[in-house]
């Protein structure tokens, strides 16, 4: 008889002291559940006309591109893609001589719907990034004037937006892809077209109409660690994307990303090891929201695709998206990234964390025990069993990264029982507590 099915489990916090955060949130929390990416980027078949009407080349659009790309995917357990729609404005949205833009062609949502229905239909989830860099070589006013950035919320992405707010398989939109290469004299950068508090209320602007019109996460596509974090050796001294620098560039408290994203290639090994972000934790960069690593080549000198794909999820990012599917660049391809990302989501510990990403439930009381009052270290935690039957019982607390954290035996016997589990789980985050072989229950801290 499994002695977990008479259980009733209740934890009881015996202080209510706070607790000062000091690791970050490493997950991703999707209605209740926990979500870990197991990515790549696609991130186009045809540069930036992959979707919409090109002005010369016409249609695209490949719908047997992308249909053989998620039905790989879903053969190999990869269950988030990267997209990449405008990029640099060279067919969509439409935009006129002076760079306001004024719409969307007639195809454009006729692609984007058909795009996003068979990425569901194949259980992958979408972040759909909607620029690149190179935006600013193009049409710099865009970026450059408040009016102009505005003609594209209200003609295109509000619209847009709406249209797939109740889209489940859409994970996240992504303002622009590195644009640190836009900025004139950001030091370790590009000289680029625009200054950085142009780009930051280009950026801002966008998060907060999106927060404001549907219920999606919204991130960026940061070029490095050297701009995405706060460094004791950083030459910028600032860390670009924080609430408070895309509030100051654009007054609106909707102005947020809901988790970084950091890149990572060869190149930045010259930087120094702070900027691999495969040598130090999550926590060490951020403590407040998650990260993820949202390109990384398949090719490289220093890691094989597996050693990257183990060291994120030890090191506590929310996910790993190699780089690449199709980018045609020599720094990876789909054949030499499939076996490595389908050994990762076969062996992964936690396979729930991979599941259906439009399968949701509203965890019960017991699936899901959530505190106001954070743990302090020192305080104890018990667990109050009620049983109809003796027998032996065994409890164990794993934390997010899989490690136990407690393993308790003991043998209990009919009516209530309860016992102290110590002080092992310290801080705020989510943990999983499982009675002999009995169903996994999700503890949420906050």
């Amino acid at each position: 008889m499994n002695k977990s099915s008479g259980l009733l489990f209740t934890l009881l916090i015996l202080a209510s002291c706070s607790f000062k955060q000091t690791q970050a949130q490493s997950l991703l929390n999707l209605r209740g559940n926990p979500f870990y990416i197991n990515g790549i980027n696609i991130p186009w078949n045809n540069f930036g006309w992959d979707i919409g009407l090109h002005p010369s080349r016409g249609v695209g659009y490949d719908p047997f591109f992308f249909e053989e790309v998620f039905s790989n995917l879903e053969s190999k357990g990869v269950n988030t893609a990267r997209f990449w729609l405008h990029c640099d404005a060279r067919a969509t949205p439409e935009i006129d001589q002076n760079s306001f833009v004024t719409g969307l062609d007639a195809p454009f949502f006729d692609h984007l719907d058909d795009m996003i229905e068979r990425a569901a239909n194949h259980k992958v989830k979408l972040i759909i990034c909607l620029w690149s860099f190179e935006l600013a070589e193009e049409f710099p006013d865009l970026i450059r004037d408040e009016a102009r950035t505005q003609s594209y919320i209200d003609l295109v992405l509000i619209p847009m937006v709406e249209r797939y707010a109740d889209r489940c398989n859409i994970l996240a939109w992504e303002i622009m892809n590195e644009p640190e290469w836009t900025v004139k004299n950001l030091k370790r950068g590009n000289d680029g077209q625009v200054e950085l508090s142009e780009i930051q209320r280009f950026i801002a602007m966008q998060t907060a109409a999106i927060h404001e019109h549907c219920d999606h996460l919204v991130t960026l596509g940061s070029a490095s660690l050297m701009w995405n974090a706060n460094l004791r050796d950083n030459p910028n001294k600032d860390f670009l994307w924080s609430d408070e620098a895309l509030q100051n560039a654009h007054d609106d408290p909707l102005a947020y990303l809901d988790f970084y994203q950091i890149h990572f290639f060869d190149w930045m090994k010259e930087w120094g090891k702070n900027y691999d972000p495969f040598l130090k934790a999550a926590s060490w960069y951020h403590s407040d929201k998650p990260v993820l690593i949202g390109e990384t080549p398949v090719v490289s000198e220093h890691y094989e695709p597996e050693e990257m794909l183990k060291y994120a999820f030890q090191n506590g990012y929310m996910g790993t998206m190699l780089w690449s599917y199709a980018a045609r660049d020599g720094l990876g391809s789909w054949l030499g990234t499939d076996d490595a990302l389908g050994d990762f989501a076969q062996n992964f510990p936690y396979p729930q964390y991979l599941a259906d990403p439009c399968t949701y439930y509203e965890p019960d009381s017991e699936s899901l025990i959530m505190r106001s009052n954070l743990l302090q270290s020192g305080e104890a935690i018990s667990i109050e069993a009620n049983l109809m039957d003796e027998g032996p019982i065994r409890i164990l607390i794993r934390d997010v990264q899989g490690r136990i954290i407690l393993d308790r035996r003991s043998f209990l016997h009919p009516g209530k029982n309860v016992f102290q589990l110590g002080t092992r789980v310290k801080g705020s985050g989510l943990y999983f507590l499982q009675i002999n072989d009995g169903p996994i229950k999700k503890l949420l801290f906050y």
